[in-house]
């Protein structure tokens, strides 16, 4: 994420999906000077079989941003299935 802004910080409050299939790290800085950027991580954690859609929510000083992610799981030649079974919250 890019702060475009020339002379406000870009103060990032939470990310949130209501999908179980993805889950994303907290942000490398939660303000971000003019200029700057940031990054998250994004990770599919392939509860589901084939294509799957989610909607991320990223809460800053700016208003509230959409992003879509698409993902992409195939059955492991091993059966082997996710050991992720639970939910958190990802930011404060």
């Amino acid at each position: 994420m890019v702060n475009n802004d020339p002379s406000q910080s870009l103060k990032l409050f939470g990310i949130s999906t209501k999908s179980d299939d993805v889950h994303c790290t907290w942000f490398d800085m939660e303000d971000v000077a003019p200029g700057e950027n940031t990054s998250f991580q994004v990770v599919h954690l392939g509860k589901s079989i084939g294509r799957v859609e989610a909607s991320l929510t990223l809460s800053t000083s700016f208003g509230d941003l959409s992003y879509q992610v698409y993902a992409n799981s195939v059955l492991s030649a091993m059966r082997a299935r996710p050991l992720s079974t639970g939910r958190g919250a990802s930011g404060g």
